[in-house]
């Protein structure tokens, strides 16, 4: 081998290991939070109610977003799983499913639930009240759900939470009837 063909693929041999280099170092960018949610298999009643009451395309891009999304586990455990499992192609109140989705949907923040000590509320994209209280132990929202576990987007963070939201001013009656009305229309 001549002495410069030695040099060049010196060269090259150097230049590829350095892209090698910055391509490992590089932070890799998780994907938007609709994506993400399509992705996990256990979401996948809730991403499916989701993309039903519209809110799909408007939020691959910009946020940030915080989404508080039941596990179709949780779901099924609570007796709700069937409420988010195409049930909402027949609902007759389009309205119902618009707010209990957003309810679970907080805009402009990607809201960090591991500091212990923290207490807040929060305002859902329909305008009612979260209250989000973590401690040592665990992360709790309206002081009954816990959140599991936590995906990161490029655009917001995803919490998995152990059941269904219900807006706090939202009477346990009203709250009994919605979840009726939506389980008998399976």
């Amino acid at each position: 081998m001549a002495d410069s063909d030695f040099r060049r693929a010196r060269q090259n041999v150097t230049a590829a290991t350095i892209v090698a280099a910055l391509l490992a170092t590089s932070p890799v960018l998780a994907a938007d939070v609709v994506t993400e949610l399509q992705q996990a298999e256990e979401l996948s009643n809730f991403a499916s109610a989701m993309m039903l009451a519209g809110f799909g395309d408007e939020m691959r891009d910009d946020g940030p977003y915080t989404i508080f999304v039941p596990t179709d586990v949780a779901l099924a455990e609570e007796g709700t799983a069937t409420l988010l499992n195409g049930v909402y192609r027949t609902l007759r109140n389009r309205a119902r499913l618009v707010d209990l989705v957003s309810y679970h949907i907080v805009l402009g923040e990607a809201v960090d639930v591991t500091e212990a000590g923290v207490s807040r509320e929060l305002i859902a994209l329909n305008g009612e009240s979260i209250q989000l209280e973590c401690d040592v132990e665990r992360s709790m929202i309206n002081g009954q759900i816990e959140i599991v576990a936590t995906t990161e987007a490029d655009n917001g963070v995803i919490h998995r939470v152990s059941g269904l939201l219900w807006p706090l001013q939202q009477s346990a009656q009203e709250s009994t009837e919605a979840r009726s009305e939506l389980i008998e229309l399976h």
